[in-house]
């Protein structure tokens, strides 16, 4: 538990410690690139996986859709830490490991690899979907992105996701 401070240096404090909201979106679109898994399914990610092949792949057991399908995926690990960005299992790991604190700390086990701080009130929980496109809006605008237009680019997962599809077809 973070002690009883000012609100500022709670959340700077927190920030050192365990992801936070901020860092949501630049690990999601990497992980919408990197996996071409739908929003719903990279938020329901397990933390619990296995690793075959002599620690080379990574099994994550998936839920898709509504009905709760499941299926396993099986991502390369190239296992270098300098390439950790570029596999989807690699990255899978070091979410891991990025949420692992938080996941000790928090109230009641989600059984789902993210686990943030959201706040002294609140302290770790599973991000939810539903502020999740005001939160893109937010960073990609602190970060400039614009359309052809000048105007900003609201940074969508889901056309991401197509775009990835589109692009790996080919």
């Amino acid at each position: 538990r973070i002690p009883a401070l000012p609100r500022e240096q709670q959340m700077a404090t927190a920030r050192r410690l365990f992801l936070t909201a901020a860092d949501l979106p630049p690990l999601l679109v990497l992980a919408i690139c990197l996996t071409g898994l739908r929003v719903a399914s990279l938020y329901d990610l397990p933390h619990h996986h296995q690793m075959h092949d002599d620690g080379h792949l990574v099994a994550v057991p998936l839920r898709h859709g509504r009905r709760g399908e499941e299926n396993t995926a099986c991502w390369t690990v190239l296992g270098d830490e300098a390439h950790q960005m570029f596999s989807p299992g690699d990255l899978y790991l070091l979410l891991h490991r990025l949420t692992a604190r938080g996941r000790r700390f928090a109230a009641t086990d989600t059984g789902r690899v993210w686990c943030v701080w959201a706040g002294h009130d609140t302290g770790h929980t599973s991000p939810s979907t539903s502020g999740l496109a005001s939160l893109m809006r937010r960073w990609g605008t602190r970060h400039g992105f614009t359309g052809d237009d000048g105007q900003d680019l609201a940074v969508q997962l889901n056309r991401l996701r197509s775009t990835r599809r589109v692009l790996t077809r080919t």
